[in-house]
């Protein structure tokens, strides 16, 4: 007998050697259990940009059921209707997921879970070297970016009033001096993620 929701009425009828017969009725309310909704997410830890994840299949439904509809709001107002879609959030922050999953026989049950977006923005890292006189090399080339981002451009400042090399796409950059001094020389990189993320710092340098 296949089970649904509702009132059903249960008979029983026993019939005993004596070829005697009784018999009993009771209503009986069946409530069937509505899908276990499982939510699971990757990366851990996105950044603005990123594609995260989103899995439903573990799922659970009552036996003889299965999934039907899925119904997702990601808590930026986007939503999907797929069983494992992806999204980008746009800005750092954290958002409420939501799920409801209605399985074969209208039953319906939901979940929620949080995706936590973190700034994402990249780690300038600049080494510098003497090569001879009062000319040195920046190197930024140990920067890093978050995520699935790339960085996208360097720019380097030399502290002394002359023109910034870069932005552009080559990690170090060379330098002369023309007075002995100590300088401030500085790096910002940016990544490739929307109007890019930006990360700088500053080593001094001595020329003698």
């Amino acid at each position: 007998t296949t089970m649904t929701n509702g009132l059903h009425t249960i008979a029983w009828s026993v019939t005993d050697s004596a070829n005697r017969t009784g018999s009993i009725s009771r209503n009986v309310v069946i409530v069937l259990a509505e899908p276990t909704v499982s939510i699971t997410t990757s990366p851990a830890s996105p950044t603005p940009g990123d594609t995260v994840s989103f899995n439903s299949n573990g799922t659970t439904y009552f036996p003889g059921s299965g999934p039907a509809t899925f119904a997702w709001t990601f808590g930026d107002g986007g939503t999907s209707t797929l069983a494992n879609p992806t999204r980008a959030y746009a800005a750092p922050g954290v958002y409420t997921v939501g799920l409801s999953v209605t399985d074969t026989k209208d039953r319906t049950g939901t979940r929620t879970a949080s995706v936590t977006v973190v700034s994402g923005n990249p780690t300038a890292v600049l080494t510098i070297s003497k090569t001879g006189g009062n000319s040195i090399l920046a190197d930024g080339g140990g920067s890093t970016s978050a995520g699935s981002s790339t960085i996208a451009s360097y720019t380097f400042v030399w502290g002394d009033g002359t023109a910034n090399t870069g932005p552009g796409t080559t990690s170090s950059a060379a330098h002369t001096y023309a007075v002995a001094g100590t300088y401030t020389v500085r790096l910002t990189v940016v990544d490739n993620v929307g109007t890019g993320r930006s990360g700088t710092t500053s080593q001094s340098v001595t020329i003698p």
